[in-house]
């Protein structure tokens, strides 16, 4: 093959580089683009979603490759000579290129523009290897969800004009991008958002993909603190753990996320969703052996999901379908068990109201008498007397949980429902 040849299909090789591709290496995406030698003026180096950049993330770009500037076109005669006569003379053509890498002639001139065309960040390209921080503009938090792309264009050769008809070849930019600063930031956007509105929406726009696979414990945590410190914000975190409980993969606190959401499900009546979050948590903890590595925090989350899955199945029907209700007792009963563990003593008080209150709905002799012992072994653990429950109530409560007869079990429920209300 010829040299021509040969750089004829190096610089066909250059010009079809344009394909884009996504990864993440060590916490930072990575996209692959090019800046084709042809273009005049500064166009979108990447083609793809994944290269836009927001305010507070950092951008590393690298710059390889090589470009063929203003290669010329060459010719000459060429003849035999027999007894000094010329003859059989023909005309060989060939190309005179310019290869060139990026640094030893190609000035690149860019910028990162926003959706509004406003340019936000010159780009300077000395060398090879460039880092900087997109700004956030004045530091406008209005602006956090917006993003820019980086445009550029091949401006010179050593300062030399480039004919763009005849030169060929791209130089391949890598861009690099670490979120980690901008997830920092976005506490910050969250208390913005609180003084001026608060818009779940918003909220949900200003995590991208990268802050999700690169960041998702720290993310999840962030939320879940300013969450829990801000409760009066409460109604608009549904849609929010929804978003994560759906995108953010499998971090510690990814089920306390998804307990969040079940409260909020079952808040608004949502039984079977609520049923559903929860039983992803338990699925692989329903025998107690599997509890014993856990840490305190899992356990807590473990009890929580536990509970809700009680709720969920004690009011999904209106307390009216038995089968829902030993299954509620039985979940509330796992959850007692961890409370136990975790010596939470006023999530145990709760889980007592709870089952007794579905045991004596199921309304069977077992069920009644599975009632009576929980209360009696609830009072002897605290030391509590009976007089500091409400004697009256209490013991006729408890009169009627030792029915030994079924014959008029029915009737007595009437009344049992009345003072049964000291543990609604």
């Amino acid at each position: 093959m010829r040299k021509n040849e040969i750089l004829t299909v190096r610089s066909v090789f250059n010009m079809i580089l344009c394909f884009v591709f996504v990864f993440t290496y060590k916490g930072t995406s990575q996209i692959s683009g090019n800046i084709s030698v042809g273009a005049d003026t500064a166009v979108s180096v990447f083609q793809e979603n994944d290269s836009y950049v927001y305010p507070g993330e950092e951008v590393i770009l690298t710059i390889s490759g090589q470009v063929n500037i203003n290669p010329k076109p060459r010719r000459k005669r060429k003849c035999k000579k027999t007894l000094g006569i010329k003859h059989s003379c023909k005309t060989i053509k060939w190309t005179e290129n310019h290869w060139l890498k990026y640094g030893n002639g190609p000035r690149i001139e860019g910028y990162f523009k926003d959706i509004n065309d406003n340019i936000n960040k010159n780009v300077n390209f000395p060398g090879d290897n460039l880092i900087f921080e997109i700004p956030l503009i004045s530091n406008n938090f209005d602006l956090f969800n917006s993003y820019s792309k980086l445009f550029a264009f091949i401006k010179s050769n050593n300062g030399n004009n480039i004919n763009r008809g005849s030169s060929v070849g791209s130089l391949i930019v890598i861009q690099k991008i670490n979120s980690k600063k901008r997830v920092t930031l976005l506490k910050s956007y969250l208390e913005h958002l609180k003084m001026h509105g608060f818009d779940e929406n918003k909220v949900i726009e200003s995590i991208n993909k990268r802050m999700l696979e690169n960041h998702a414990e720290e993310v999840g945590s962030l939320l879940i603190n300013f969450y829990e410190n801000n409760l009066e914000l409460k109604g608009a975190f549904g849609k929010i753990f929804k978003f994560l409980y759906e995108n953010l993969p499998k971090t510690s606190n990814k089920d306390k996320i998804s307990n969040y959401l079940s409260d909020h499900y079952l808040e608004n009546f949502s039984y079977q969703t609520a049923i559903q979050i929860n039983k992803e948590i338990v699925s692989q903890y329903q025998n107690k052996d599997s509890w014993s590595n856990l840490d305190d925090t899992t356990k807590d989350n473990l009890a929580k999901s536990f509970f809700n899955l009680g709720i969920a199945y004690s009011e999904e029907l209106m307390l009216t379908n038995k089968g829902d209700l030993v299954a509620a007792d039985n979940y509330y009963s796992k959850a007692q068990d961890l409370y136990e563990i975790l010596n939470n003593q006023a999530k145990l008080e709760e889980i007592l109201k709870k089952r007794t209150y579905s045991l004596r709905r199921i309304k069977t002799i077992q069920s009644l008498n599975q009632a009576k012992e929980l209360l009696m072994n609830r009072l002897n653990s605290n030391n509590i007397t009976i007089s500091e429950y409400q004697p009256s109530k209490i013991d006729e409560i408890i009169g009627k949980l030792i029915l030994k007869s079924t014959k008029d079990i029915n009737n007595s429920f009437e009344s049992l429902d009345e003072l049964y209300k000291v543990w609604d």
